[in-house]
């Protein structure tokens, strides 16, 4: 559904035409209406396409606005579901329908024998009849590419870029659009997955009621992805094997290493993933709850603003946590829910953990080993001077630690800073060396 009042058509009518107004001084001009629900359209069928790959349902709120990809499920929701378990319509009875295969984090190293050996574990019967097809996020597409390069590219009979299978040149490998958060790959038959619409041209068969000086307009549509084949209805997991299922996939959907933004001034919701970043809010933000939360399932929060951000009191859902969590910009909290609705505390992660320590006192410390570094526990004051072993064009992050003795970089001689920085515990700042060998500062927090 969509629905919209365009309340001050006259200002709309000036930031987009201003003086190519030649129909007069009423605020509603049909020609421009017209205009405008073209726009609306466009921006309808890309909010769709998105949709349908990336949707997730969630019934709305009442008289709050929607989200675009929480009005329907889209291909993973609708995957993940066959694969960890739904509820069946036709008797209420909580079902699995695909068994995936346990083939283990897909990266640019591994890819190519990942997909090789969920292709050979697929029965014979199906993938050699030449009628199945392998979908992939685009993204992997070329990760494959070059991993065939890199590994048969000096072969005289390499073929650059097919899109099948190497090893079974029947499987078509068919790119998966708007799936960049995504690393589920699977198998099915070609045309098995299908997007449905009730009525054809319904998303912009727009209603227009004029009340006043404003205009409202809306359009009602129904819409879903479905497979006509996907598998046998089991209620127990232990009982599935791979011979009664026609869709195939690997065993996780979206990284942990992803995070999906939370919304403004609410607790966060688990529903699209379990790795979640905050974002800024109108004030600063009590979490009191997270909602969808699955019972076992560790969530990973993390802050990324601290511009009126957010903080975790030791209390109600969260009072066996093991203190009040007041985070920094990319500190991480790992939480579990449990069926009494209660959250427990797995771990916390501050953004310079994985930093690499300077030694104390140091003035000149080197850069050689990588980008994230945090400073010392310094003994005396120290002023940080240069940085050795620095590298062109890099931008390196260093953290503070401590607060008394923090080290210090003034805004002058090798650093062209806004103005001096104290390293102290909880600030950092990004620099990049240039070619005159200056560090210049990036950002700063």
């Amino acid at each position: 559904m969509f629905a919209h009042r365009f309340k001050n058509l006259k200002a709309l009518e000036k930031t987009w035409i201003g003086t190519l107004n030649k129909e007069g001084s009423n605020p509603i001009k049909w020609s421009f209406i017209e205009y405008i629900l073209a726009e609306t359209a466009k921006k309808l069928h890309n909010e769709r396409e998105q949709r349908r790959i990336n949707g997730i349902r969630k019934d709305p709120n009442l008289n709050e606005p929607g989200k675009a990809l929480a009005a329907a499920d889209g291909l993973y929701e609708f995957l993940n579901k066959k694969v960890n378990g739904h509820t069946d319509i036709n008797n209420g009875k909580f079902v699995y329908q695909i068994k995936p295969f346990e083939l283990g984090e897909l990266t640019e190293a591994n890819i190519g024998e990942k997909v090789y050996k969920g292709t050979s574990m697929i029965p014979a019967v199906l993938r050699d009849s030449g009628n199945l097809a392998l979908y992939m996020p685009s993204h992997f597409i070329v990760l494959y590419h070059k991993y065939n390069e890199l590994h048969y590219g000096q072969n005289q009979d390499y073929k650059a870029n097919i899109m099948y299978v190497k090893e079974y040149p029947a499987v078509k490998i068919i790119p998966v659009p708007n799936a960049d958060n995504h690393h589920r790959i699977f198998w099915t038959f070609e045309g098995n997955i299908k997007t449905y619409e009730d009525k054809p041209g319904e998303m912009t068969a727009f209603n227009l009621e004029q009340e006043d000086w404003s205009l409202k307009v809306w359009s009602n549509w129904r819409e879903s992805i479905w497979a006509i084949a996907v598998g046998f209805k089991y209620t127990k997991k232990e009982d599935m094997d791979y011979t009664r299922q026609m869709i195939f996939c690997n065993e996780y959907d979206r990284p942990a290493s992803y995070f999906v933004d939370a919304d403004k001034d609410k607790n966060p919701s688990a529903k699209l993933h379990t790795s979640i970043v905050t974002v800024a809010n109108t004030a600063e933000f009590a979490i009191t709850d997270i909602e969808d939360a699955p019972v076992g399932t560790v969530i990973s929060l993390k802050c990324g603003s601290v511009d009126k951000g957010v903080k975790i009191e030791k209390s109600g859902k969260f009072d066996l946590i093991s203190a009040t969590w007041q985070p920094g910009k990319g500190d991480v909290i790992k939480l579990m829910k449990r069926a009494d609705g209660k959250f427990i505390e797995i771990g916390r992660e501050n953004a310079s953990s994985d930093a690499l320590q300077f030694a104390p006192d140091e003035t000149d410390p080197s850069l050689l080993d990588g980008e994230v570094f945090v400073t010392g526990e310094n003994t005396k004051a120290t002023a940080i001077t240069n940085f050795t072993d620095a590298e062109a064009g890099v931008v390196y992050t260093i953290y503070g630690s401590g607060s008394e003795f923090a080290s210090t970089i003034a805004a002058g001689g090798n650093f062209v800073l806004t103005e001096a920085m104290t390293l102290s515990e909880g600030k950092f700042i990004k620099l990049a060396k240039a070619a005159d060998g200056k560090f210049y500062e990036v950002a700063r927090g």
